[in-house]
């Protein structure tokens, strides 16, 4: 699993540059998280809401979740998802502020 820092302190975050955007979650400090499966996690959970081909995102994640949690511990997997999870929430949470679904005509985000 590779390793490293969650962010690069001289880039900036997205979730800061955009308005409307609360403090995004963060790792909790010392634990091991796979990012790779988080972000994989975060994206399709967020993707589900904004797209009208669910059962592809549904695929794709079933396809990279089970490669990936085959590589890490149990731990690690659960708790990358959950955090994965918690930004897909952070982001969903402002996609349902933002106009998204009445200039789209999806109600996926109620």
């Amino acid at each position: 699993m590779k390793q490293g820092v969650f962010a690069d302190s001289s880039a900036s975050s997205m979730a800061e540059i955009l308005r409307g955007f609360d403090k995004m979650p963060q790792p909790e400090a010392g634990k091991t998280y796979d990012f790779t499966l988080a972000a994989v996690k975060a994206f399709s959970t967020t993707a589900k809401k904004v797209v009208f081909s669910v059962k592809d995102i549904e695929a794709f994640e079933a396809d990279v979740l089970l490669e990936r949690k085959a590589t890490i511990q149990d731990d690690v997997a659960t708790r990358s998802l959950a955090f994965g999870e918690a930004v897909a929430d952070a982001i969903i949470e402002r996609l349902s502020n933002d106009n998204y679904k009445e200039t789209r005509g999806w109600n996926a985000l109620k």
